[in-house]
């Protein structure tokens, strides 16, 4: 039994991205990569003691995106997280 592959969907743009995620209630730029810009950015408002729910707000993010971000770039650590009662 010979299955067809499935057709691939077209690419969407980031701004169809970012459409779709408003339709669905979600942030902006959920989902998306990181552009450096933006990760340095979010950095230095952690490290200037902005909060994270702020943080989400200005980055069109979710807190799970930004604490993931900082954990990737070992700002925070794994019990840092876990104090923060933030679930990714």
């Amino acid at each position: 039994m010979n299955q067809l592959p499935k057709p691939k969907k077209p690419k969407r743009t980031v701004e169809q991205k970012q459409q779709e995620n408003l339709a669905k209630g979600l942030p902006k730029n959920y989902g998306l990569p990181w552009a450096e810009t933006d990760a340095q950015q979010v950095i230095e408002k952690y490290q200037a003691n902005v909060a994270i729910q702020d943080i989400a707000s200005d980055m069109a993010r979710k807190s799970s995106s930004i604490v993931s971000l900082l954990k990737k770039h070992d700002i925070i650590s794994e019990q840092q997280v876990i104090s923060m009662g933030i679930r990714f």
